[in-house]
């Protein structure tokens, strides 16, 4: 556990090098903090609520990308350059170096969701009327757990690759594909063409689920379900919330959670095991 700690703090003073990681990051935060601020600045009456319901949108986009950015060259950027073989030429083993480049690529996008939503946090105290700190940080917590699914498939998308470019490809892939909306996209016209083509049509559920396997769309449906209620509510208002108790569990908001949980961990596994058994000469 002590080598790989090591390069996990290794990988964590490497990757804080990166121009392009922090151009995101700093984009990223600027876009929270005039988000947060102007609206504030010009209405006296907005309430403290406003900050989270702004905020995850934005999230939602820049956290898989700083994400993916922050790691997708995590194992095969030292690979193509060579710093691999002298990294293991040391005591730690291939499983260290890819749980260590996890654990330091997570310490990394965990710090800049930090550094947002106190920048965010800063802004509603001052400038809105109450705050409300269950939401804030239930939304924190998600927001995390959506950087940690991106930066699981990121690094597992390194550990399979033997390039940088063969890493990048599927990377950027990867944001598209599921930070855009372009995955609803492609869940609707699979069903469009299933009912006009073959005269088949998915039943809602099993639409809900191909959404839900995509990281972005999993969040974006626990934030509604488990935090939205919650803001309106706490501004007076009439939180609905659909009963979907009767429906198969794999729509259930429990099995949401572990089906984002998992990008987490099956990505690395998965590229620990190609990694593993890659001849790296």
């Amino acid at each position: 556990m002590n080598r790989t700690l090591t390069v996990a703090k290794y990988d964590f003073e490497n990757s804080r090098r990166s121009f392009m990681l922090w151009g995101v990051v700093g984009l990223f935060l600027a876009l929270v903090l005039l988000l947060t601020v102007v609206p504030g600045l010009l209405d006296n009456d907005i309430p403290g609520e406003f900050v989270v319901t702004i905020i995850t949108p934005v999230a939602g986009i820049f956290v898989p990308l700083t994400a993916v950015i922050a790691s997708y060259l995590s194992i095969a950027g030292e690979r193509e350059s060579g710093q691999l073989n002298i990294l293991l030429s040391l005591p730690p083993s291939r499983r260290d170096i890819v749980l260590g480049k996890f654990l330091g690529r997570t310490a990394v996008v965990l710090g800049a969701i930090v550094i947002a939503f106190v920048v965010a946090l800063v802004p509603s105290l001052l400038l809105y009327d109450g705050f409300p700190a269950g939401s804030f940080l239930l939304t924190m917590g998600l927001t995390a757990l959506l950087g940690l699914a991106f930066v699981g498939i990121a690094v597992g998308i390194s550990s399979m690759s033997t390039t940088r470019t063969r890493a990048m490809a599927p990377a950027v892939g990867v944001v598209i594909l599921f930070a855009t909306g372009l995955w609803g996209g492609l869940i609707t016209a699979l069903n469009f063409i299933a009912d006009a083509g073959l005269d088949v049509s998915l039943s809602e559920s099993v639409q809900n689920l191909l959404r839900f396997i995509s990281p972005s769309q999993a969040y974006s449906r626990l934030f509604n379900r488990l935090v939205q209620p919650r803001l309106t509510e706490s501004v007076g208002g009439s939180a609905t919330v659909p009963d979907i108790s009767g429906q198969p569990f794999y729509v259930q908001d429990w099995f949401v959670f572990l089906l984002l949980a998992a990008w987490v961990v099956v990505p690395v596994v998965l590229g620990y095991l190609r990694f593993n058994g890659a001849d790296l000469e």
